[in-house]
């Protein structure tokens, strides 16, 4: 798993997954998103390079967005490729989280 972040206009932070956030990775993802919505009040995770997503990683996500609702945060899905989009889907957490087809409009959403 590759985290990578940057800030954009409008103190919105986009994190980029990259890999598979699975049981290998999951507890280390853990620690640097939740780092991340500690210290950021907009948070958009860009899921495009991010191929897999098991139980764990779910879970990650789970413990992320329920964080940032606690803190009274924004936090986002993006690009969510369509195998990620399925378990998504699947499980239910389409509707835990605000998801959205590109960066542009989770930024925009953001605003």
């Amino acid at each position: 798993m590759k985290l990578e972040t940057k800030m954009l206009p409008g103190d919105i932070t986009v994190v980029s997954l990259g890999g598979e956030l699975d049981y290998n990775s999951s507890e280390e993802a853990r620690q640097q998103l939740m780092e991340v919505v500690e210290n950021n009040k907009n948070v958009v995770i860009d899921m495009k390079n991010c191929t897999y997503v098991s139980s764990s990683g779910l879970r990650v996500l789970l413990l992320l967005g329920k964080r940032s609702r606690q803190l009274g945060e924004n936090i986002a899905l993006a690009n969510l490729t369509d195998d990620v989009k399925d378990v998504m889907d699947m499980t239910g957490f389409g509707t835990i989280f605000n998801c959205y087809d590109s960066l542009d409009n989770a930024t925009a959403a953001m605003a």
